[in-house]
């Protein structure tokens, strides 16, 4: 085979996974209120996208060109969930609770820097303390391991939290 073809499928290989990437990066941060950076990707996104075109139309005479170009899609989708999980944006609604001793908990999480509010609630198996906090994602890992360490068998809901206004976040920033 030629050099050129198998160059021409590596290019649009690439430009696909690059473009699938910002595209899941791009929703992302609209999902998270972010429009701006959102906007900034999808031009760079569209640059490549046609690119990516481009290169496939100049190789019509092969299936390998939309196999690649299907792979590119296929691994920039996965790409730009992984690395929209290591950026962590965004903030996550935390409720915990405890089996344990409800107080000392949100003790240890406001001492570990966590802004928490307690308030009573009645379940199935009687009246409970239920701990709340609005947290940054990139402290999901540190959140769990305080609960865990204190009360092992605590019930812990996480969900996303779409926005936030005001609260005690500058505790968890210093730390």
């Amino acid at each position: 085979m030629e050099t050129s073809l198998w160059l021409g499928w590596i290019l649009i290989f690439i430009a696909r996974v690059a473009d699938m990437t910002l595209a899941t990066l791009r929703t992302l941060f609209l999902v998270r209120e972010r429009s701006w950076v959102a906007g900034a990707i999808g031009f760079g996104e569209a640059l490549i996208y046609i690119v990516a075109l481009n290169l496939v139309f100049r190789h019509l005479n092969s299936a390998w060109s939309f196999f690649f170009y299907a792979g590119g899609f296929a691994c920039g989708n996965v790409l730009g969930s992984l690395i929209e999980q290591k950026l962590a944006i965004g903030y996550l609604v935390v409720q915990v609770i405890p089996r344990q001793d409800a107080g000392v908990l949100a003790e240890r999480l406001r001492e570990a820097g966590f802004g928490v509010t307690v308030w009573e609630a009645e379940g199935l198996e009687g009246k409970h303390r239920v701990l709340n906090a609005v947290i940054r994602r990139r402290d999901r890992d540190r959140i769990f391991s305080v609960v865990k360490g204190i009360d092992e068998k605590a019930f812990v809901a996480v969900s996303e939290a779409r926005s936030k206004e005001g609260g005690v976040f500058g505790l968890s920033q210093s730390k």
